[in-house]
């Protein structure tokens, strides 16, 4: 879909028609009992996707197969990508990585409040503090105290989340947030 429409070949539609049609997705699930637990997923409630929830709240991870990526805190990497040297490897005795990658406690802090922020449940501020010995809003404190006022965010003693209208922009409220 990306290269037809990059050639022309399929049109996109305007911010104000993807808008509509993400208010008429929330309020059609919404008749349904599909919860958005997260912008983008919806689901009954204790049917959320807990595979996608680790990933969202920060969490560890191993992938099995060619190319599948793993999480250790703050440390990420891939499997071999190509499946005749991934499984030369594992005959081997051992799999070859690549794409290492070890994220700075900023990093990690920007891309776990990027992360959490998308959940209906937003930043729990304790899950936050547990994986990164850091409150956000030491971090984030300031920013944060902007899009409250804007009313994009709403904070308290235990989470910070995007409001209903935040939710609309989460994109632009997230990017002003990590951007301090």
């Amino acid at each position: 879909m990306w290269q037809k429409a990059a050639s022309g070949a399929i049109a996109g539609v305007s911010e104000e028609v993807q808008l509509q049609m993400m208010r008429q997705t929330r309020n059609l699930l919404g008749q349904h009992e599909l919860r958005p637990y997260e912008i983008s997923n919806y689901a009954l409630r204790g049917e959320e996707c807990r595979h996608n929830l680790v990933y969202w709240r920060g969490g560890n991870y191993i992938g099995l197969g060619p190319g599948a990526a793993m999480h250790l805190s703050g440390r990420r990497w891939r499997n071999m990508p190509d499946l005749s040297r991934y499984l030369h490897s594992v005959n081997l005795g051992h799999v070859e990585f690549e794409d290492w990658e070890v994220l700075s406690l900023s990093q990690r802090a920007v891309e776990l409040a990027m992360l959490m922020l998308r959940l209906e449940e937003g930043i729990d501020r304790k899950l936050f503090h547990g994986l990164l010995g850091l409150d956000p809003m030491d971090v984030f404190g300031h920013a944060i105290d902007q899009l409250e006022g804007l009313g994009m965010i709403r904070s308290s003693v235990t989470r910070i989340t995007l409001t209903e209208q935040g939710i609309y922009v989460a994109d632009a409220v997230i990017g002003e947030m990590v951007r301090g």
